[in-house]
């Protein structure tokens, strides 16, 4: 059909014991101390494919997708209640995360140089963060949108220039959690970035570059 098109794929199975995990603990007359453990083991196991079409010439698609699942077979937290936290989903593991890229080269004139614009969509599920079961202690899944302008090589000088946009939609998600509920009784957490655009622009210069200016 002359399409062109490029996949990987691999599937896997893993297992670990002795896993270092950090911890809070409360201390008499200190407060609340951060600690590293070797209490855990766990299984994890999933796929992850990549595919890159161009359907036509001068449109460029890629797909990034990864199924995980993994948990603790073993975890003996101190900190915790119960300390036993057998069983826990395997920390700062999404079951299901992807990103769909489109890329579009503008057909201009080759002396004016190379224009593209791009797409990023990104998907993610909820993701455990916490070392026991707590409130918060789940990141929900959210979806990011980014855009993107580069025209490169402006009139074939070393000169580039470029538009960008992230998280396009505004959407207010969380990335992390300080997970110290059972310590303090509260749960610090840090949201990502909102919406963002601006301009760059890059010159490029060494040997065998033509300044062009």
């Amino acid at each position: 059909f002359g399409i062109k098109a490029r996949t990987n794929a691999d599937v896997f199975y893993d297992w670990f014991n002795n896993i270092q995990e950090s911890i809070g603990l409360v201390v008499p007359g200190r407060g609340v101390i951060g600690a590293n453990i070797n209490a855990a083991a766990a299984e994890l196991k999933g796929f992850e494919i990549q595919a890159t079409v161009i359907p036509v010439d001068g449109i460029e698609m890629g797909l990034n997708y990864a199924y995980e699942e993994g948990q603790f077979t073993m975890f003996n937290n101190p900190a915790a209640n119960p300390h036993d936290q057998s069983g826990l989903p395997f920390r700062f593991l999404p079951r299901d995360k992807g990103t769909i890229d489109v890329r579009y080269h503008v057909p201009i004139d080759e002396s004016l140089g190379d224009l593209v614009v791009g797409m990023t969509a990104s998907l993610q599920t909820k993701v455990h963060v916490a070392p026991d079961i707590e409130p918060n202690g789940d990141i929900a899944g959210y979806g990011l949108l980014n855009f993107n302008v580069d025209w490169n090589n402006i009139t074939g000088r070393p000169i580039d220039l470029s538009f960008f946009m992230t998280n396009a939609t505004d959407t207010v998600y969380r990335i992390a959690n300080a997970s110290a509920y059972y310590q303090v009784g509260f749960v610090p957490v840090t949201y990502g970035e909102p919406q963002m655009w601006g301009f760059r622009l890059k010159y490029r210069f060494g040997p065998g570059l033509d300044p062009g200016l």
